[in-house]
């Protein structure tokens, strides 16, 4: 991958290849390897050059259909390297083509199985870039939901694809994907234990849909009766004690089941950071919350993302909050360190969107993140690069102008710190530093720092630099990191 364009096409064209072959198929210790080579030759790629290869990817062979051989879940496959923020505008298929690649993927729906999560996955990716007509639509709703859609309550089948997937693909009845959702996830009449969904799986599962449906458009529309469900859900999560210690070393527990426990805790808070931007928590459910909020930070899943949504509910929380990320930020705790850098770009996002409903972060607490990059604290520093690039990117020209000078400075200390031919104890953190300076300074060039002799060495180095990821670097389409 630190080869010419010209090669790395090749070596491309060679893994589909690989793919195909049926010795390779036949051995289960090829599928690592070349989904490794298959993901590697594809990032190594501009969009430009992707968009010739769209067609062979759509139409690689999936297992069980058409003589492919079956093949475990853990072989690879060539629909996944499709990325959802892949620019439409940038795609030619020809006709014959397309239409031929639809009805293939249909009859990989039809069959289940692999197959069926495997085409569902494409077809998705096709129908979000608009290559699927609406004359098109009833067949792939048919093949999705079958014919008997009817006689049963829930969703279509799907082991990988979340359910609030099938709001935004095609439908045999318009709305029936979103009341079978409703009724799934929001069901305010639901008289038992039984007939009522987990309330970790139910944050969960709300929140990622709540932000999957905002990033495409599609925004969850909550009723005034759903809303109070939620919060009663969320006041109920709140009182609920943490199910882990916050050592594994300390714990009774086998270190399977403690990471799965902590793995579960860090689901829910992902879920719940969106839930909370559609709920007005009452002062007493914030509060609990809030304490929740406090106790979850010393553990192996912080929840610094809660902070946005503890602010909407209740402002009178924004200078503690700050305060305990501020605190978080300068801490030798990584885990802890990293997700309050995180937190904090989701509050600088969240505060954007929805503008005097959260007040953004205070002043001082942003600056961290040019004091962070100036002196290069290791734990956060990718996250500080990060964040930093969105706010030259999307964010306040206040910001930029206050961080400016600490930026500059940072990135002409990393210009030597980070040379590929020098000793560094954490070379493992090279290359992915290297992606957040030449990012950065792209987005700084284009608000007027194009002149300043560091944030111009970066833009100029990744020209040529060896790693794709780096030679690549530009503002990109989804200005949401959520």
């Amino acid at each position: 991958v630190r080869l010419d364009l010209k090669t790395v096409r090749a070596i491309f064209c060679r893994a589909m290849d690989w793919y195909q072959n049926r010795v390779v198929t036949s051995r289960t210790s090829f599928s690592t390897p070349l989904q490794n080579i298959l993901k590697r030759s594809w990032e190594a790629l501009p969009d430009s050059e992707k968009s010739a290869f769209i067609s062979d990817v759509l139409d690689a062979p999936i297992s069980g259909i058409d003589g492919f051989p079956e093949t475990s879940s853990q072989y690879p496959d060539p629909g996944y390297l499709l990325d959802f923020d892949f620019d439409p505008l940038e795609i030619v298929i020809e006709e014959n083509r397309r239409q031929s690649i639809l009805g293939f993927l249909g009859r990989a729906l039809i069959v289940g199985g692999e197959a069926r999560e495997r085409a569902l996955h494409r077809i998705g990716w096709m129908y979000s870039c608009g290559l699927i007509s609406k004359s098109e639509e009833p067949m792939v709703a048919n093949a999705l939901w079958g014919d008997d859609y009817i006689s049963y309550k829930g969703l279509p089948e799907s082991v990988r694809t979340r359910d609030w997937g099938f709001l935004v693909l095609p439908e045999p009845k318009i709305g029936i994907a979103e009341k079978r959702y409703r009724k799934m996830w929001l069901n305010t009449s639901a008289s038992s234990v039984g007939e009522a969904p987990n309330v970790d799986d139910l944050l969960f599962n709300v929140g990622s849909a709540i932000f999957g449906l905002m990033t495409r458009n599609r925004p969850l529309i909550f009723s005034d009766r759903e809303i109070k469900y939620l919060e009663e859900k969320i006041s109920c999560w709140a009182q609920t004690s943490i199910s882990y210690p916050s050592d594994a070393l300390n714990s009774q527990l086998t270190l399977p089941l403690y990471q799965s426990k902590v793995q579960k805790a860090r689901d829910t808070i992902f879920g719940l950071k969106f839930v909370l931007l559609e709920v007005d928590l009452s002062e007493d459910v914030a509060k609990a919350l809030y304490e929740k909020f406090l106790e979850l930070n010393k553990s192996q899943a912080p929840a610094f993302a809660l902070g946005p949504g503890l602010v909407k509910s209740l402002p009178v929380l924004s200078g503690d909050i700050a305060q305990s990320m501020r605190i978080a930020l300068v801490s030798d705790e990584s885990p802890s360190a990293r997700d309050a850098a995180r937190g904090l770009l989701f509050w600088l996002e969240i505060s954007k969107e929805l503008g005097d409903a959260v007040q953004p972060p205070p002043e001082d607490l942003v600056r961290e993140i040019g004091i962070i990059i100036a002196s290069r604290r290791r734990p956060v520093l990718n996250l500080a690069l990060q964040t930093a690039k969105w706010v030259f990117s999307d964010g306040e020209g206040r910001h930029q102008a206050m961080l400016g000078d600490l930026l500059s400075q940072g990135l002409g200390y990393l210009a030597q710190e980070l040379r590929y031919d020098r000793d560094n104890d954490q070379t493992d953190d090279v290359p992915l530093l290297r992606w957040g300076c030449a990012h950065l300074a792209v987005a700084m060039a284009e608000q007027g720092f194009d002149k300043d002799s560091n944030v111009a060495f970066w833009v100029n180095s990744a020209q040529t630099d060896p790693l794709p990821e780096v030679r690549h670097a530009r503002r990109p389409t989804d200005k949401t990191s959520y």
